[in-house]
C-alpha cells in the first residue's frame, strides 16, 4: 500500500514487534500497537519516540480493551501463522469487532508452496497458507478480499535460511545484512514473487 493510504487513519497494529511499521507510517492520525513480547515493545518505544504510536502489551486473540468499530484500519503482519493453530477465526473476528464498517484489514503471512521447505521454522510448526485457505478464513469471518498478491523471492528465501541459524546458534545478524535488506526491498517493491501473501480486505 502507498503511504498516502495511511493518512489521517486511526490504525491498530496487531503484533507490532519492534515497531518497524510505526517508524515508517508517520501520517496516520493515530497508531495503537500491541504485542505480547515485552522486550520487543521496549525496543519499539525507543525506536519510535518521535512518532504518534502508542505501544502496549496485548494479544491478537483478545482485543476487547478497544471499542467496537473504533479503527479505520487494522494491520496484522506475519502474525496469523504464529498464533495457536485453530485460533485464526477467533483472531479475525476480534479484528472485525474493532474495525469500522468498510475499514481495511492488512494481512501478510507465508505462502504455502515449495518455498515452505526453505523456511527452517516451518519444520518447527511455523505455518504457511494457500491462497484458498487464507481467503476462506477472511470471508468466513465477515471480510471481502479486495486484493491479494505474492511478494518476495530468491533473496528473501536465502536471507531466511541464514536468519534462523544466525539467531539461534550465534545470536547475531546475518552476514551482509545491508545487501540482503536492499535486495529484499527490491523484490517486495516489485509486488511479485512466491514467498509472502499480501492481502487487503474490507469489513463488510
Amino acid at each position: 500500500m502507498r503511504m498516502a493510504e495511511f493518512t489521517d487513519k486511526r490504525i491498530l497494529d496487531v503484533g507490532a514487534s519492534f515497531g518497524w511499521f510505526e517508524f515508517l507510517v508517520r501520517d496516520a492520525k493515530e497508531i495503537v500497537a500491541i504485542d505480547p513480547n515485552t522486550k520487543d515493545l521496549e525496543v519499539a518505544r525507543k525506536e519510535c519516540q518521535n512518532t504518534k504510536a502508542v505501544f502496549m502489551e496485548g494479544s491478537a486473540l483478545d482485543l476487547s480493551r478497544f471499542s467496537k468499530d473504533s479503527f479505520d484500519m487494522v494491520a496484522m503482519f506475519d502474525v496469523i501463522e504464529h498464533i495457536p493453530r485453530g485460533t485464526e477465526d477467533l483472531a479475525v473476528k476480534e479484528v472485525r469487532n474493532v474495525l469500522k464498517k468498510g475499514g481495511s484489514f492488512l494481512v501478510t503471512t507465508p505462502c504455502k508452496n515449495l518455498s515452505a521447505f526453505t523456511d527452517p521454522a516451518w519444520y518447527f510448526g511455523h505455518r504457511h497458507y494457500t491462497r484458498t485457505a487464507l481467503i476462506r478464513i477472511l470471508e468466513n469471518n465477515g471480510f471481502s478480499v479486495q486484493r491479494i498478491y505474492q511478494g518476495g523471492g530468491f533473496f528473501e528465501v536465502l536471507a531466511m535460511c541464514l536468519f534462523y541459524p544466525c539467531k539461534w546458534l550465534f545470536n547475531s545478524e546475518i552476514p551482509f545484512k545491508s545487501f540482503f535488506d536492499q535486495k529484499r526491498t527490491e523484490e517486495y517493491s516489485s509486488m511479485s514473487g512466491f514467498v509472502t501473501w499480501f492481502v487487503i480486505a474490507s469489513k463488510e
